[in-house]
Parts: structure tokens; sequence; C-alpha cells
């Protein structure tokens, strides 16, 4: 049963999501941090990095609980 209650909506958000030849990898709140996730996962600087990966602003909408 669904239920239509606004406070229990999930609101969108921005933030920053990176990509790998257009997959999404993940998401972080702020620039700063998707880049620092980029490094981490990669082990390159974001200056070789940003060859192959790339950082766009999206929204995101957490999905509801489905009880």
């Amino acid at each position: 049963m669904t239920n239509n209650n606004p406070r229990e909506t999930p609101r969108p958000q921005r933030v920053w999501g990176y990509y790998n030849n257009g997959n999404l990898w993940g998401i972080a709140h702020t620039r700063r941090d998707a880049i620092k996730e980029v490094e981490t996962i990669t082990g390159d600087p974001w200056a070789k990095a940003k060859r192959y990966m790339e950082i766009h602003r999206v929204i995101v909408t957490k999905e509801p609980r489905h009880d």
C-alpha cells in the first residue's frame, strides 16, 4: 500500500555524478568530493583521470520505501 503523505515523499537533490563512458559510477554531494572519489577509484590524479572520467551535476531522488 502506498502512503501519499507529502512528508514521506523524498525530495529531489542536486549532487555531482561521476561517469565513465556514459555510465554513472556514483554520486557525491560536492564536486570536490566527486573528484576525490574518482582519484580513489582510478588511482590516477584528476588531471589524468579526467581524460576518461566525467563529472556532471545531476538530480537524484531517494527511492521511497515499499512496505
